[in-house]
């Protein structure tokens, strides 16, 4: 489904085909794996059927970040597939530290950073959406317990296991996962203390960093951002237009929320890409 929605944000070949086969996939999801629970399959070595959590929280993913495609039903659904990962993947080994992680499937009932993190950036977008915060610690710690699986020299090892090379495939997943809760909670999982470009609706270019300014270049000429920045900007102009600053941010402009040290930028524009915020 993304990618067909992607396609079609391109505006070139078979864009009217690209919709429709989106589309169908989406009334397939809510007829069948929804309701039946069925998630399905992920991992090639396993050779009976699993429910896997990457395939639950994939798809709360894709509801949360279009919820208008989805419907009126979004929260709903979204809540399912997550309910899924909680309920039937949830591990309470560490429940006397305050935290339940996530296993990997249904055959295979062991928990793992990347899973773990990622159940923890989909509870803080699905609190982000619908205001409903009652994970939000439980993701915090999740997102703790997962730096606990990463050994000195960045690799990936599951409590209880020696080094194995399949490791390697949640290196990068682990480390996006936690990116992207950073930037739904940049004011409790950030550094105060230096300006961080922590997440874009748009492909980020290119990206500079200098000691008063903090310039970047996004893919598309609308986009969303959120920084972490030690202190509050002096000016922002998008492709040589000031934004102005919001109470809220439902229109195109920035807001700044002042932390104890420094603050969070998010901001929103529709006509440019190349941004520059003086400090």
């Amino acid at each position: 489904m993304k990618m067909f929605d992607e396609l079609v944000l391109l505006k070139k070949g078979q864009v009217e085909k690209y919709k429709k086969a989106s589309l169908t996939l989406q009334e397939w999801i809510k007829k069948y794996p929804i309701p039946l629970v069925k998630y399905g399959p992920f991992f090639e070595d396993i050779s009976v059927w699993s429910n896997t959590g990457i395939n639950a929280g994939r798809l709360a993913e894709y509801i949360l970040l279009n919820t208008d495609k989805w419907g009126e039903n979004w929260s709903q659904d979204a809540r399912k597939a997550l309910d899924f990962l909680c309920i039937n993947l949830g591990n309470t080994k560490w429940k006397k530290y305050g935290v339940t992680v996530i296993n990997e499937q249904t055959a295979y009932m062991y928990p793992g950073n990347s899973h773990t993190s990622r159940d923890a950036y989909l509870e803080l977008l699905y609190a982000h959406k619908t205001a409903d915060s009652s994970k939000v610690e439980n993701s915090i710690r999740q997102l703790n317990w997962a730096t606990y699986s990463v050994d000195y020299e960045g690799r990936n090892v599951y409590p209880g296991f020696s080094i194995e090379i399949w490791f390697t495939d949640g290196y990068g997943d682990y480390v996006s996962h936690y990116l992207n809760a950073m930037a739904l909670l940049p004011e409790r999982l950030s550094a105060s203390d230096k300006n961080h470009l922590l997440g874009s609706s748009s492909i980020v270019q290119k990206i500079k960093y200098e000691r008063n300014k903090l310039s970047f270049k996004t893919f598309d000429n609308e986009s969303e951002v959120v920084l972490r920045l030690a202190s509050k900007p002096k000016s922002v102009t998008v492709s040589g237009r000031a934004l102005k600053q919001l109470i809220q941010l439902d229109g195109e402009g920035y807001i700044w929320k002042a932390l104890d040290k420094g603050g969070v930028l998010k901001l929103k524009y529709s006509e440019g890409t190349d941004v520059n915020i003086n400090l």
